[in-house]
């Protein structure tokens, strides 16, 4: 195996042709000055890749590697000891005959091809990767290679700060979510709802697809609402009066067009009917100036604001703001924020959008803070999230 910057890309494309496969080539170590910019992009893209390279600095000669997580992502690495230094080719994750994803001398990556990525999902059997694997060996003069094996953990989507995991219950279903809304419903709990809300609103439903998923998604909306009208009316709530708030919700979300905009009016539907539980039960309202906060948060139509803003808008210092926001919510209103910007990405990384707009559309400033924040609560980016949710869905 012997492959130059010249040559990467097509040898890339060719192994990708032959196998049905993404194939992406490595003229360097990872995690060495020498790594190219173009490394780096690739790893970003795929979950294994990383891992991949960094199990092969741990072998002396040559090596094949096996990766696989029990999420269902896997990929094989075929690397070489040449004498322009270690060089690697990686194979996965699988993706449909004919998305081959080029070498490392590829240009730099355009919004098109951040579109495809998440469209690499694993449908390769362990038995049909080993064979495309042999292949790939028998082609770079590998067929002697030993094996090696590796497992790699899940990655949870559960919250992974635990200054950010203010509610002791983990939700990891679209029906452990709902639960945990309706019983916040029925308890008048505001706090607790809002906080549920923004750690799991990517839970609202599965990800969308096939040509009725809107329609599947409104109807989805409207069994909701039919629950929270349940919870509302055991609690002693008006007949009328839910009703017309259900109705209400069911006309909203039939005139609606897309996935996103009916997650936010799921959430204000949900905000809705708690705060009118609270209200028939007689609970005290939340201190000065909390609930105004929630529901300029909960009703926002543009951009939200910066802790800095409401803080201005209150008379009072952000550290006196975020002081009294976690006295009550058990996290500061930055990072509360910062999870309502997260719900936000989460869900549109449930969609095709490309990784800059999600950024941009959630109300990070870049695609960097956007990073980092994933990389805080969930401890992988959004890319790899990206994967995990359209591979389950």
């Amino acid at each position: 195996m012997l492959f130059t910057p010249e040559n990467a890309a097509g040898e890339a494309q060719l192994l990708s042709d032959a196998l049905s496969l993404p194939v992406r080539i490595y003229l360097s170590p990872w995690g060495v000055p020498a790594a190219c910019k173009a490394s780096r992009q690739l790893c970003g893209c795929f979950v294994c890749d990383g891992e991949l390279l960094r199990l092969a600095g741990e072998q002396e000669g040559d090596c094949v590697i096996f990766l696989t997580a029990d999420y269902g992502e896997s990929a094989v690495l075929l690397g070489a000891r040449t004498p322009q230094g270690r060089q690697f080719a990686v194979l996965g994750p699988a993706a449909a005959a004919g998305a081959a994803v080029p070498g490392e001398a590829f240009p730099a990556w355009d919004a098109a091809g951040f579109q495809r990525i998440h469209r690499y999902l694993p449908v390769r059997t362990a038995r049909q990767m080993e064979a495309a694997a042999r292949l790939a060996a028998r082609a770079l003069g590998m067929d002697d290679v030993p094996v090696v094996r590796r497992g790699a953990a899940t990655p949870s989507l559960a919250p992974v700060a635990a200054g950010l995991a203010a509610f002791p219950k983990i939700a990891r279903t679209p029906a452990e979510y709902r639960q945990q809304l309706i019983d916040a419903v029925r308890q008048g709990d505001v706090v607790g709802l809002a906080r549920i809300q923004v750690l799991y609103a990517d839970l609202n439903s599965p990800a969308p697809s096939g040509p009725h998923a809107l329609r599947a998604r409104k109807n989805d909306f409207i069994r909701f609402v039919s629950l929270l009208t349940e919870a509302a009316l055991a609690e002693g709530l008006p007949f009328a009066d839910i009703t017309a708030f259900a109705s209400s919700f069911e006309r909203i979300a039939e005139s609606l067009e897309d996935f996103l905009t009916l997650n936010v009016l799921l959430c204000r539907a949900a905000y809705d009917c708690v705060r009118r539980v609270a209200a028939q039960k007689g609970l005290p309202g939340l201190p000065w100036p909390m609930g105004d906060i929630l529901e300029s948060i909960v009703y926002a139509t543009d951009t939200l604001p910066s802790a800095g803003d409401f803080a201005r808008q209150f008379g009072l210092s952000p550290q006196q703001l975020n002081r009294r926001f976690k006295a009550v919510m058990g996290m500061t209103l930055t990072d509360y924020l910062t999870l309502c910007r997260m719900a936000t990405a989460r869900s549109l990384l449930c969609t095709e959008l490309p990784i800059a707009q999600v950024a941009r559309q959630a109300g990070f400033s870049s695609v960097n803070r956007m990073d980092n924040a994933f990389q805080h609560l969930l401890g992988m980016p959004p890319l790899a999230y990206r994967r995990i949710k359209l591979g389950h869905g």
